[in-house]
């Protein structure tokens, strides 16, 4: 049997049912036998699956049996035959009381029944060339009452749980392009009381189901691998690509199982695969990984962009928590005067991508007598690509209206739960024209419309920034066929508190050959940066209130790749998953940093074992509270794998040090580095090593120890800059390490 791969972007477009037929064998006919309550042929939510009904496989050319089964539990039954080019047909047998409902209602071939009421028998088709063959049944009339003859019980209400177990080649807790699925990763279902429900492991795709699990009540799941695999980062990212298991217990959290069933992914790692290393020359990194942070990208297109750098706010306390850094792969903390910082951070190869949730619900069917059926999908574009891409959501509760050439309204509808909607129409008069009008999806709130006709046609999105589709004739036989309306919206992103710009960022990103976008700057500190953009606030009395829509930052980066810095030189650091032998058993314990610039500007980093990251609090100003950072955007706890302390040479160019230059070209100096619970007394540089031929252009702060590149774990460096006068450094308690910046002097 070959059963293609599966994972959790591909799982919501298969229902569980259908699932549980693709195991079954290796079906060209199967599906689903469910009692038709309402009687009106269609399989509504909430109407059970009929169990021990038999299914018979004929072949057409002489009505021959070629094999038969009975519906499991769930109504659901698979044939395995292998698949030619014979015609073939099936036949059902209804049970006792029992008769079958009307054959091929509404529009959804998916929700019909396919069965001739007078004969129980299918139309003839070739194996292969259906999803499913269906059949609803409904109760016989007592012919005196009109009451059922039978009343059928419908069972306890159950659900399915399944999902996918995967070879995390690179360790990052994703499900990354071409990782392998891992066979026989052994499963517990375990309920609320800790008794174990039942058992199985994943088939050789990776793949593993329990079937009938009675929903409404709690569970979790227990994934054991063979001893030689480790268990990848729980909860790492985008939760239809992430891994839902501990790494240490192999255990996800608990989940109450809902009706529509659970997918529930666990990833796993070989030693060497932690071990693995990337760089230091930009050439040696896998492609569609970023030299920036050692990991993959989404979409690799973006790496061809140049690095663009944000000033970001983090005073007054009032701009806290600062937006869109979860996926920022460098970000540097400054001094900028007056005790404040300001963060300068970095976005290349990755911008932030909007969170949306639609919940769950079921679709609705779509009309059952029409001349003309129009509609299609309002989808949520997670990626920003313009296109429906396998397992974007749909959009619900969206108002849809349709309108004629005057622009009176015909029909309206909304949504359903899956973002479906449907005009059904009749006695349309030849040469009339209508148009579909989008409303505002009430469950985004800001909102934008993708852009329109971008590919393929089944499925990009087919209306404008207002929400319109064009005019059509649905009589005009050429469009007939193609009275399909996709409409993809996007949340409006806005990464807010930016502020003006600084000198010491020109001395930051030069070594990026970066895009550099502020919210203005004082006309002295103007003239010696390089900007390629601005943001603006709506209230000019409001500090940090500029910000820049994500959308627009893309495009500033995209349009900034050319030039003198068209192909910046990212080379110099090396990411390895654990630190190399050659380093030695590692560095001192290195649990917790402080980082004080002043009493009131004080950040903490604190390494989770769990996370492999450190997570970064911030003071309160006036007290000895911290306060955990998060992404505003998405509401992401910001954790750092590496964090590091860089000693730089601060010069103050005015009598009020706001004017700092940093002495950093061509240059190198001590640096403190923090991963995985230690710290490793470095040099950082700026400079060209032996092994860097490619010298056209300057290359970013890397890490080195005896001349040799230091790894970085892979992930997001956060790099605080303090000035080499002072104690910098100092061990307060074992693993617990302080960091003081001292303020530069001003002199003519």
């Amino acid at each position: 049997m070959n059963i293609p791969r599966l994972n959790k972007k591909h799982l919501p477009y298969l229902t569980f049912a259908a699932l549980s037929a693709l195991l079954a064998g290796c079906v060209g006919a199967g599906n689903f036998v469910w009692l038709d309550a309402n009687g009106n042929g269609i399989q509504d939510a909430g109407e059970p699956g009929l169990g021990e009904v038999e299914v018979t496989l004929y072949r057409a050319s002489d009505d021959g049996v070629v094999t038969s089964t009975v519906t499991d539990g769930s109504g659901v039954y698979g044939l395995s035959v292998q698949a030619g080019s014979q015609d073939f047909y099936l036949g059902f047998e209804a049970p006792g009381g029992l008769m079958f409902t009307l054959q091929d209602q509404g529009g959804d071939d998916a929700l019909d029944s396919d069965v001739d009421p007078a004969t129980g028998l299918t139309a003839t088709y070739t194996l292969g060339t259906v999803d499913h063959i269906d059949a609803g049944l409904i109760s016989i009339p007592d012919p005196e009452t009109e009451a059922p003859s039978v009343v059928v019980e419908q069972a306890p209400t159950v659900a399915a749980i399944g999902g996918f177990a995967w070879i995390d080649g690179n360790a990052n807790g994703l499900q990354d392009e071409d990782e392998p699925p891992l066979p026989d990763v052994a499963i517990n279902l375990v309920d609320a009381n800790g008794n174990l429900v039942a058992d199985t492991a994943t088939s050789p795709e990776g793949l593993y189901l329990f079937e009938e699990v009675a929903a409404g009540q709690e569970y979790h799941l227990i994934f054991t691998p063979s001893t030689e695999y480790l268990g990848s980062l729980m909860d790492a990212g985008d939760d239809a690509a992430d891994s839902d298991a501990d790494p240490e217990t192999g255990e996800t959290d608990p989940f109450e199982l809902a009706e529509s069933g659970q997918d529930l992914d666990a990833g796993f790692y070989t030693q060497a695969a932690a071990a693995a290393c990337y760089g230091p020359l930009a050439s040696e990194f896998p492609e569609g990984y970023s030299p920036l942070s050692g990991l993959p990208v989404d979409d690799p297109t973006l790496l061809t962009y140049r690095p663009v750098f944000l000033s970001i706010s983090i005073f007054p306390p009032s701009v806290r928590p600062p937006t869109g850094l979860s996926v920022s792969p460098i970000i540097y903390q400054l001094y900028i005067g007056e005790g404040d910082t300001r963060l300068m951070a970095g976005f290349y190869g990755q911008f932030p991508q909007p969170d949306y949730d639609p919940g769950t619900g079921e679709g609705a069917a779509a009309p059952a007598d029409f001349q003309y059926l129009i509609g299609d999908r309002v989808w949520f574009d997670s990626n920003g690509n313009h296109l429906q891409d396998l397992g974007e959501p749909g959009v619900p509760d969206v108002p849809v209206r349709l309108v004629d050439i005057n622009l009176n309204t015909v029909e309206t509808t909304t949504t359903d739960a899956q973002g479906n909607y449907y005009f059904a129409l009749n006695d349309v008069e030849i040469n009339t024209e209508f148009q579909i009008r989008f409303g505002a999806p009430p469950s985004i709130g800001d909102y934008y419309w993708v852009n329109k006709d971008l590919g393929d046609d089944a499925i990009d999105s087919d209306v404008t920034g207002l929400g319109y589709t064009d005019f059509f004739d649905p009589t005009d036989e050429d469009i007939n066929e193609q009275l399909n309306f996709d409409a993809g919206v996007r949340k409006a992103y806005r990464i807010e508190g930016l502020r003006s710009g600084r000198v010491a960022y020109q001395d930051l990103q030069v070594n990026y050959c970066g895009c550099l976008i502020t919210a203005g700057a004082d006309p002295t500190v103007a003239q010696l940066i390089n900007t390629c953009g601005s943001a603006f606030g709506e209230d000019p009395n409001n500090i940090g209130g500029a910000g820049l829509d994500v959308t627009r930052l893309q495009t500033i980066a995209a349009n900034n790749t050319q030039g003198a810095c068209a192909e910046p030189n990212l080379s110099g650091n090396l990411f390895c998953g654990e630190l190399p032998s050659e380093f030695g058993e590692g560095g001192e314990g290195g649990q917790e940093l402080f980082v004080e610039y002043n009493v009131n500007n004080i950040s903490h980093f604190v390494y989770d074992a769990q996370l492999g990251a450190y997570l970064w609090e911030l003071v309160e100003p006036g007290t000895q509270n911290f306060d955990v950072m998060t992404d505003r955007l998405t509401g992401e706890t910001l954790t750092f794998e590496n964090v590091v302390v860089l000693v730089v040479p601060h010069t103050a160019q005015n009598s009020d040090v706001t004017i700092i230059n940093l002495e950093m070209t061509s240059a190198r100096g001590k640096a403190y580095l923090f991963r995985n619970g230690q710290v490793f007394e470095l040099e950082w540089s700026t400079q060209f090593p032996d092994y860097i031929t490619d010298r056209d252009q300057p290359i970013p702060v890397h890490f080195e120890l005896n001349g040799e590149p230091f790894p970085l774990a892979p992930g997001q460096t956060f790099i605080n800059l303090v000035n080499v006068t002072g104690g910098v450094m100092s061990l307060t308690a074992e693993g617990i390490w302080r960091a003081d910046f001292d303020a530069p002097a001003f002199s003519e």
